[in-house]
């Protein structure tokens, strides 16, 4: 139903589902099933944030081998940290596996915001490919924008916010819509 309705891409174990109460195992199979129907027809990104830093490492592992093209890594939940501890977090992650990052900004979830500043440093080790931002303040969202400066993709994360995002110059939304509905959101 999603690649027939126009979905370019699929997430396996983002956050508004199911991972938060399936076990590793559980979670690993819902990844694996997910590539399995996709049959290479679309990607699949693997959702695998925690608000623990090894445990996001120790998910990649489990589900790179899988045939992935990318983790979605959300910024880490109820430990509130600085800027500088986001930066460490998403490094050591980016320094201990192989697949591309998609890092997850939720700040209405997380009680987080990735400054602008932090994902320009982010940018500049190559390994996050894109941001998918779920926030409402727009003016922000456009200073994410101009500070990664075209090396990494940005994505809407908030089904009501896809057209304010798109004129901004968003590519695209990682929707949760999308998978009721995948024709009218494509």
């Amino acid at each position: 139903m999603q690649i027939a309705g126009g979905t370019s891409a699929l997430v396996a174990c983002g956050t508004t589902g199911e991972p938060s109460t399936l076990s590793a195992e559980e979670r690993e199979l819902v990844v694996r099933e997910t590539v399995a129907a996709a049959r290479g027809q679309i990607p699949v990104i693997c959702g695998t944030g925690s608000n623990n830093t090894q445990a996001v490492i120790e998910n990649e592992k489990r589900f790179r081998d899988l045939g992935c093209a990318a983790q979605l890594v959300v910024t880490p939940y109820y430990n509130k940290t600085t800027q500088e501890g986001l930066y460490a977090h998403f490094m050591h992650i980016a320094e201990n596996t192989e697949l591309p990052i998609v890092v997850y900004n939720v700040p209405g979830r997380t009680n987080l915001d990735i400054a602008p500043e932090t994902l320009s440093r982010l940018c500049e080790s190559g390994r996050f490919v894109a941001l998918k931002e779920s926030s409402y303040d727009l003016p922000r969202v456009m200073e994410k924008m101009s500070a990664v400066e075209g090396r990494m993709s940005v994505y809407c994360g908030n089904d009501d916010m896809v057209y304010p995002m798109l004129a901004l110059g968003a590519e695209g939304v990682i929707s949760v819509l999308s998978n009721v509905a995948p024709r009218y959101m494509a």
